[in-house]
């Protein structure tokens, strides 16, 4: 069940006192929601802009009236941004800056919100991933995440199994090319600038998946190169796979690789240059000389695949 901060239960004076949630005013706010369900003759009833059976309000009273617990759903109330991320993963909480002080809490208070945490989180940053939002991902991964392993390894759980998905599709076309198969659209997609932006802006826990989309974007090159001598296609994968951010062996080999090609073909160097050159972030863009490269890319990427 997604977060839900027992405090918009109660109707409190803006502002107020936490010394003012007894158990007597505790008792007095959940006659009020009991008796609205009774004078409404509703299963359900809105409130703070949530709807609620009788059986949920009551178990966000009971956690009201557990003392510790209470003291952690105050600190979320008093962290807007924070309440917000938990309970419906809206980004304000990474954009006003709040996550930077994320790890000032208690390791009882982040291991109490953890498991909320890492459902929204995990939930935004997949969408991120395969929307190819690298500001996005860059926004959400650029504080490490002050939270357990467990807790740590859910909130990038889809994001992980989707770009081992993305792997092992790169792999499968790769057989696919040696297999007789011809090149196509698909390859734009694989060596795309967005995605390549978007995979280095993960964080440091997919470092060896960045190593395998590579050698996996590497595989394919080499089917492109022997199966089909498409030289050129061949040189702009390499050249896109080394845009990402791996390990110095991976960088090395694919290196090694793109220099074999280029000593056998010199040609390839110019063209491999421009299609590996376009989308690359600037301050400020030249929308008329994007327009005029893309028209460029488009016309060179239609004559690589022939």
């Amino acid at each position: 069940m997604s977060y839900t901060n027992p405090f918009i239960l109660l109707e409190l004076p803006n502002p107020f006192s936490p010394s003012m949630i007894t158990n007597s005013f505790l008792r007095m706010e959940k006659k009020r929601l009991m008796a609205e369900f009774e004078l409404e003759e509703a299963t359900v009833i809105e409130v703070g802009g949530k709807e609620m059976d009788k059986d949920r309000v009551l178990a966000l009273f009971q956690e009201l009236e557990d003392d510790s617990i209470r003291q952690y759903h105050l600190r979320v109330f008093m962290e807007s941004g924070l309440m917000e991320f938990l309970e419906d993963a809206s980004l304000e909480y990474f954009y006003n800056g709040g996550i930077s002080k994320l790890p000032a809490h208690s390791d009882d208070f982040l291991t109490f919100i953890g498991s909320h945490f890492s459902t929204s989180f995990n939930a935004r940053l997949h969408h991120a991933y395969r929307q190819k939002d690298w500001e996005e991902v860059e926004l959400m991964c650029k504080y490490p995440l002050p939270l357990s392993a467990v807790h740590k390894a859910l909130c990038y759980q889809d994001s992980y199994r989707q770009l081992h998905a993305d792997v092992t599709e790169l792999e499968n076309y790769a057989e696919d090319l040696a297999a007789g198969k011809i090149p196509d659209g698909k390859i734009q997609e694989m060596g795309d600038e967005l995605m390549i932006d978007t995979l280095n802006h993960l964080p440091e826990y997919f470092r060896s998946s960045r190593d395998k989309y590579a050698l996996a974007l590497e595989s394919v090159a080499i089917s492109v190169y022997n199966d089909h001598q498409r030289i050129h296609l061949s040189v702009f994968l390499l050249r896109q796979a080394l845009k990402l951010n791996t390990s110095a062996e991976t960088k090395d080999r694919l290196q090694d690789l793109l220099n074999q090609i280029l000593a056998q073909n010199p040609i390839a160097g110019p063209i491999g240059q421009i299609t590996g050159g376009f989308g690359k972030k600037k301050k400020k863009t030249n929308w008329r000389a994007w327009a005029a490269a893309v028209v460029i890319l488009t016309t060179i990427l239609r004559f690589l695949l022939g």
